[in-house]
């Protein structure tokens, strides 16, 4: 089966390669090179936080539970956010979350509703 790029000549080797090919080429070396930017990255950071656990543990507090902080307040924070959405998709499809507004009587479920769907 014949591809349908147009091709072109390479000036340095006299091969003739697709258009196609030659981006392709060019967009696969970006990638690399940038993943290989961010793999370094990573290394240094992991390296700071190496140095940060000694100093954090040179001053006489357990790196381990200052680490489980750090992880708790993103975790507060994504949860904060993802509430946020909730409540908005709450109030959009009318439903009071926090039962600010109380409904009325006819439109409360009674505890035996909820035990019935459960069952």
């Amino acid at each position: 089966m014949r591809n349908n790029f147009p091709t072109m000549q390479t000036q340095n080797y006299g091969e003739t390669e697709t258009a196609a090919q030659t981006v392709a080429v060019k967009e696969v070396r970006q990638f690399v090179e940038r993943m290989e930017r961010l793999v370094e990255q990573r290394q240094a950071v992991n390296s700071d936080l190496s140095s940060l656990r000694e100093e954090i543990k040179g001053a006489g507090y357990d790196a381990k539970g200052i680490g489980a902080i750090v992880r708790l307040r993103a975790n507060e924070q994504k949860l904060k956010a993802d509430y946020q959405t909730v409540e908005m998709y709450a109030s959009a499809m009318g439903i009071d979350l926090f039962g600010d507004s109380p409904l009325p009587e006819t439109e409360k479920p009674s505890a035996d509703d909820a035990v019935g769907r459960f069952n």
